[in-house]
């Protein structure tokens, strides 16, 4: 295995020390660890990410077309006078 080093704030370099105390591990060792749960769940993020934004642009599609329709004008039979629709959004 290859070793890098890489620049860390010392306040990051705290809380990381902190974490890995908290889980009874060597630093090292938590480190990787949760560098190899960011490379498995990054490209799960992506996905997720892209299908939010399917699902935004077909709500935004709904949206358009309910808006583009004009309201029908709903009246009561009976003795009661027609009552005018709201648009709600």
């Amino acid at each position: 295995m290859k070793r890098i080093s890489v620049p860390v704030p010392e306040s990051m370099y705290q809380q990381l020390h902190e974490l890995a105390s908290q889980h009874q591990m060597p630093m090292s060792l938590y480190a990787r660890m949760l560098m190899v749960q960011a490379w498995k769940i990054g490209p799960e993020i992506d996905e997720v990410k892209r299908r939010v934004d399917e699902l935004q642009s077909c709500m935004h599609g709904f949206l358009d077309a309910i808006q583009d329709e004009e309201p029908e004008e709903l009246t009561e039979t009976g003795s009661r006078q027609p009552t005018k629709t709201k648009q709600y959004l």
